[in-house]
């Protein structure tokens, strides 16, 4: 696998959500109900929240992520046109789905989903997709997990040129083993948190886990660890670079803007030790503001505060 690809381009392929923000106090206990302090509407989905990320690090990205009809739809094709960033938009489809999360005072969010267009795929969604230029491809795990898991696997088994990178996130267990074995067989590389890598390698050191999983898939591992920063593991060798003291208020879509910076980076042809420092302070911005994503106007604000 060779992690430093000469062509630049990044897909995301995924979904695009509206993320639905409630502070409350804490979350509820099972039989006990919580008042939000008020909510607000912002742009989300795993594919989007990466794609973002990879536009404000000044890399190439296409979203590919479907656009139905219906109110979050809606604003969803508002909030990307603001951004300049393309839709596919798919007619007399479902609305696009939205994530309700309860966000508590130190950041931590507990989501609760409500599925959408982007549970489904058709195969034309695909077919059409132009790869030149593009040598990466982002996929997560709630669309592998979802009904279009094995058309997304069938286009990356069509596309041997490009290097896959896959965010399973909290579903990894509940996603089918097949389709599990099928990225590892293209090599996949893996971005996880430190929950995640434990608990598919049933290890309880991140370290162990992440050396383990790197040489066994024999690709490259990014693991994130929170406020104590990132690690990367590929061909033997540990990479680690620590994080920055924030002030958190909502931990919404930080790993995929991680994910998404460290994507960036590496079609640069950046080194490890410089993508994770700069992945940690694209992941520490996104904590420092309500919502899954960056604006131009955050994303200078804040990465130039570094």
């Amino acid at each position: 696998m060779n992690s430093l690809n000469n062509q630049t381009g990044v897909l995301c392929i995924g979904s695009i959500m509206v993320d639905i923000l409630c502070p409350v106090d804490a979350i509820p206990s099972p039989g006990q109900g919580v008042i939000a302090d008020g909510y607000r509407q912002a742009l989300g989905g795993c594919a989007y929240n990466t794609a973002n990320a990879i536009r404000l690090a000044g890399g190439k990205t296409r979203l590919i992520a479907p656009i139905g009809v219906g109110p979050y739809a809606a604003f969803a094709q508002y909030e990307l046109a603001k951004r300049g960033m393309d839709v596919l938009r798919i007619e007399g489809a479902p609305d696009n789905g939205a994530a309700i999360c309860l966000v508590q005072p130190d950041g931590e969010r507990t989501m609760i989903t409500l599925p959408g267009i982007e549970r489904l795929s058709e195969p034309y969604w695909l077919q059409s997709i132009d790869t030149t230029g593009f040598g990466f491809v982002e996929v997560c795990g709630y669309e592998i997990g979802g009904a279009g898991g094995d058309l997304i696997i069938d286009f990356l088994e069509q596309h041997p040129e490009l290097e896959i990178w896959f965010s399973p996130g909290p579903s990894v267990a509940q996603i089918d083993t097949e389709r599990i074995g099928r990225l590892i067989s293209l090599q996949a590389n893996w971005h996880l948190n430190a929950a995640e890598v434990c608990a598919f390698t049933d290890s309880d050191s991140l370290e162990a886990a992440g050396a383990e999983m790197a040489k066994q898939c024999g690709v490259a591992v990014v693991v994130t660890d929170g406020a104590h920063g990132s690690h990367a593991f590929e061909h033997g060798k540990h990479y680690y670079a620590t994080a920055h003291a924030i002030h958190a208020i909502d931990t919404t879509g930080a790993g995929d803007s991680h994910l998404g910076a460290v994507l960036a980076q590496r079609a640069k042809g950046a080194d490890w030790l410089s993508t994770l420092q700069f992945a940690n302070r694209m992941g520490e911005a996104v904590c420092q503001v309500v919502g899954a994503s960056l604006t131009d106007e955050q994303y200078a604000s804040l990465m130039d505060a570094k």
